[in-house]
């Protein structure tokens, strides 16, 4: 009976099932063989001993193939669920659970007026959200706050949606959001997982942007990271490739950073970053030692908290006797989901800071997650203001649809279902 076999090149291998059929069909030949010269049993497959044969190839088949994931799991670019536990914990990496959606919330008021952390402001459609960063409101009557919806998981946080305040506060007068938010997620996937066990790879070692990345993207809370470096005396005018957007001083690192706390992202930069290296950014976090053997220091740190801007997605598709019924609504979840890194399909990452994004990517959501027949094309657009920094109003051009993007490090990406637009061709 053929077996198993370890091949160097490729790993483990199984017999085909038609090598494991006919050594089947001789076993059964010559069990039942009389040897007095009559003829042996019928073994082909419309015979009721074919069917015989046939019923136990696909059982020794069916465990070879479960044996050959079992193998495939010891692999970290393949494991998944509990195997992917068992290898994250190596690295003393825990899955991460379900996070919530995080928004911008344009917050009005009196000068002054402090928001502190788990003030709750309400959506149209019946969410909370609580602000995750002390706020206090400056001379200009308004600040952008962050908040992140009390319920974890995969909601949709649409523009203009948050307007009502839970927790009344004495000064502070009104709340919007201009931009949607940063959809949540479920548990953290096989994909996303494994990209961040890759990462984490570097965080046991110290001063290089690996490790300090690698370090960021293990806190709690953070959804996107990327640390982009100026290793030079020139300063960088943010046009260079590696600058990314950002006009990054000599010998210095920007932090673009989504979601996590300023305390948490303050102290893993004070234990990763080596002295001399300077921080840009647009936001100040603030580390204080507190050691028994020497005076206490306060730290300070800049990083870059970039803007939430929204993505359109524009799927053309041929309409033919194949195409599942509600097909639109199916084109948006699956690319919605891949945008995200939850599609299972595309075992794409998420759409990330400082990142060239191909329209490309959403073809397998497309055809094999929505099940389109026939797909003509997909582009891409990043929103574009129209209105101002502080009071920001994101529409789409019709004009601006493109086969890719660039993200720069001071833009969050973030995509709701109602900007994926789906043509249907007759």
């Amino acid at each position: 009976m053929p077996q198993l076999a370890f091949d160097p090149l490729v790993g483990m291998t199984a017999p085909t099932s038609a090598e494991l059929r006919d050594l089947v069909a001789a076993n059964w030949e010559a069990a039942f063989n009389p040897g007095d010269g009559s003829p042996t049993i019928d073994t082909e497959a419309a015979t009721p001993a074919g069917q015989l044969v046939d019923s136990e190839t696909m059982i020794l088949a069916q465990i070879n193939a479960e044996l050959l994931y079992l193998f495939s799991q010891l692999n970290p670019r393949l494991a998944e669920g509990v195997w992917q536990d068992a290898i994250g914990y190596i690295y003393f990496l825990t899955r991460k659970i379900a996070e919530p959606t995080t928004v911008q919330v344009t917050c009005t008021g009196l000068q002054g007026t402090a928001i502190p952390i788990g003030a709750q402001v309400e959506s149209d459609d019946g969410y909370r959200y609580e602000c995750t960063v002390a706020t206090e409101i400056p001379p200009e009557g308004s600040a952008l706050v962050n908040f992140q919806c009390i319920e974890a998981g995969p909601i949709e946080c649409r523009a203009n949606t948050i307007n009502k305040i839970i927790t009344v506060i004495p000064g502070w007068d009104t709340v919007s959001n201009a931009a949607p938010g940063v959809t949540g997620r479920d548990r953290e996937s096989q994909v996303d997982f494994e990209n961040r066990r890759f990462e984490s790879v570097a965080k046991n070692s110290h001063g290089a942007v690996a490790s300090l990345q690698g370090a960021l993207w293990d806190l709690e809370g953070v959804v996107d990271c990327r640390v982009l470096e100026n290793p030079g005396d020139v300063a960088f005018t943010g046009e260079e490739p590696e600058a990314h957007g950002i006009p990054i001083p000599g010998h210095s690192v920007a932090i673009c950073i989504y979601g996590g706390s300023d305390e948490k992202i303050a102290e893993t930069i004070y234990l990763k970053k080596d002295a001399g290296c300077g921080t840009y950014g647009n936001t100040t976090v603030i580390h204080q030692t507190n050691n028994t053997d020497y005076i206490n220091a306060v730290y300070k740190y800049d990083i870059w908290r970039p803007t939430v801007v929204p993505v359109g997605i524009r799927v053309i598709i041929n309409k033919t006797p194949l195409t599942p019924d509600g097909v639109d609504t199916k084109i948006k979840k699956a690319v919605v989901a891949d945008f995200n890194g939850q599609d299972p399909n595309s075992g794409n990452i998420r759409v990330g800071l400082a990142s060239t994004v191909y329209a490309s990517r959403f073809s397998v959501a497309v055809v094999k997650t929505a099940g389109v027949q026939d797909l003509v094309e997909i582009k891409i657009q990043l929103a574009h203001n129209t209105g101002t920094a502080l009071n920001p109003v994101w529409e789409f051009d019709n004009d601006s649809w493109d086969t890719s993007i660039v993200l720069d490090g001071k833009t969050e990406p973030t995509i709701i279902e109602d900007d994926v637009i789906v043509d249907i061709r007759e």
